[in-house]
């Protein structure tokens, strides 16, 4: 997702990547691999914020300006990792 913005950032809207093998890497990325985007992500509202929320954090932890990329991963079933 996008954080633009400097004294108050903003967050874009949430986004998923449905990946067309088991691991999404760089080739999965940037070739035509059968990955679909997803936009906006299958999440509940309440995730949806959260997400934005932690993405506004990161950008601001780490003194960003402009715009950022901020990526989460997120486990199947519920159990989440975000990085």
């Amino acid at each position: 997702m996008a954080v633009l913005g400097n004294d108050v950032p903003e967050a874009s809207v949430v986004g998923e990547i449905i990946p067309g093998k088991e691991f999404y890497d760089l080739r999965g990325q940037y070739l035509s691999e059968g990955s679909v985007p997803v936009i906006p992500a299958k999440l509940t509202r309440a995730e949806q914020k959260q997400i934005r929320e932690m993405a506004i954090k990161a950008f601001q932890a780490c003194d960003l300006a402009g715009l950022a990329r901020v990526d989460f991963l997120m486990e199947a079933g519920g159990r989440r990792a975000f990085t």
